[in-house]
């Protein structure tokens, strides 16, 4: 049988993992937000209207592993539509 001791010393350690992953997500969030800020520009120079970043990557605690990275873009033209997507192959037939 678990004495007080015990889990207090568990729930001590649970807590400090789950800082340590709240810290790692938020570094990678930081991260994330550094590497897409060019997405901006890049998209606007290629023709968009607007380009807005939204969802859990702007709200600090909210973005996790399962998070991805949402970006609106409004009024790209077509033909530069698989540029922006970084292919640079034709479209798929």
């Amino acid at each position: 049988m678990s004495t007080q001791t015990d889990i207090d010393l568990y729930t001590a350690g649970f807590k400090k993992r789950m800082q340590e992953r709240k810290a790692a997500f938020e570094s990678e969030r930081l991260d994330l937000l550094e590497r897409v800020r060019p997405a901006g520009p890049a998209l606007k120079a290629l023709g968009a209207k607007e380009v807005i970043l939204f969802s859990s990557i702007l709200r600090p605690g909210f973005f996790d592993r399962a998070s991805d990275i949402d970006i609106l873009v409004v009024g790209l033209p077509d033909e530069h539509l698989w540029k922006a997507l970084g292919s640079q192959n034709d479209p798929p037939a």
